[in-house]
């Protein structure tokens, strides 16, 4: 059997500064299967952002990794130098960020930052390039994509600059794209549209996705498998009818009680968590999530609960299901 294209294990990090060191992320693991789409989601500070860059290998100075393996169809990339890393991005694996206007270069036509994309490979010409480029254009639905080379971000708009940035990001066929929110900052009907466009691109170049995304809706419309995070710990992952159909552990099923969508009765005042997310410069011992859990055991503040298989390929790390199975 062929290793996963992504295959994370135990990875934890750690953002030191001048103040105390955050443990960002403790002992994460998921992994994402050829042609698979994988969702992460969880609040604000739980670390999405984080592990996306740490596959990358993007992270700012002052982050380390203290433990855990990255594995890129079967190779560390935690241990590969600079200079295989940087071959290894755009050709093995891209990233597509949440805001395109910061992302890119805006002072740049769009057809230069594309072919740029491209100069690794010395057997191609401009011209070539240029073709690649407008072929990546039309394959997103940009219309009229060569005279489009020619113009600035500002001209085009939110949709349209989002759509720019996954052409770019799939210039080079990656075998992994990594979608960071991309649809945060879009209306029901662009993002719907992407969502379209993300299933069609990987049917048609095979790559696989991890998404990143706080919206329960574009999970559910994407991802085989979801993996919940909190606080920088994976706290539930399986299939992503199971996550969101039949959830097990108390903070993904209050994220989702937080989906307007799932909202029956009209109401001026939208559900939300109680409490915060908690200080990582010192986690509890416990459960990640106990401070803010209404089914809180007093086990819960004390030990760290392991994680439990409760049906196949669905995990949950939580005192109340302990050793439960199906």
């Amino acid at each position: 059997m062929n290793p996963p294209v992504l295959d994370i294990s135990g990875l934890s990090i750690r953002f030191s500064g001048r103040t105390d060191p955050v443990l960002a992320l403790r002992e994460v693991g998921l992994s994402v299967q050829a042609g698979e789409i994988v969702g992460i989601v969880g609040e604000s500070g739980s670390g999405k952002s984080t592990l996306a860059l740490a596959v990358m290998r993007l992270l700012a100075t002052g982050a380390s990794v203290t433990a855990g393996s990255v594995r890129f169809e079967g190779k560390d990339i935690l241990a590969l130098p600079e200079a295989d890393m940087r071959k290894l991005r755009g050709a093995g694996m891209a990233m597509v960020f949440q805001d395109p206007m910061t992302a890119l270069n805006p002072v740049l036509p769009i057809g230069t930052q594309m072919m740029d994309v491209l100069f690794r490979d010395p057997a191609l010409s401009r011209a070539d390039k240029r073709a690649r480029a407008v072929a990546a254009l039309k394959r997103v639905g940009l219309p009229d994509a060569e005279q489009q080379l020619g113009r600035y971000l500002f001209q085009f708009s939110g949709g349209m600059r989002q759509r720019i940035a996954i052409a770019m990001a799939l210039l080079q066929r990656p075998r992994l794209l990594i979608a960071d929110e991309i649809t945060t900052a879009l209306d029901v009907t662009l993002e719907a549209q992407i969502l379209d466009l993300l299933r069609d691109l990987r049917d048609e170049i095979g790559c696989s996705i991890l998404f990143i995304s706080h919206n329960l809706g574009a999970i559910a419309a994407i991802c085989d498998r979801t993996v919940v995070l909190y606080a920088g710990e994976v706290i539930e992952a399986g299939p992503t009818a199971k996550i969101l159909g039949a959830a097990r552990h108390p903070y993904t099923k209050a994220l989702l009680a937080c989906d307007p969508s799932r909202i029956e009765i009209p109401t001026r005042n939208l559900p939300v968590i109680p409490g915060e997310v908690p200080d990582l410069s010192a986690p509890p011992k416990g459960c990640i999530f106990a401070a803010r859990c209404p089914a809180a055991l007093s086990r819960c503040v004390t030990h760290r609960p392991v994680k439990s298989l409760v049906g196949r390929d669905h995990s949950v790390r939580c005192h109340l299901i302990e050793g439960a199975a199906e």
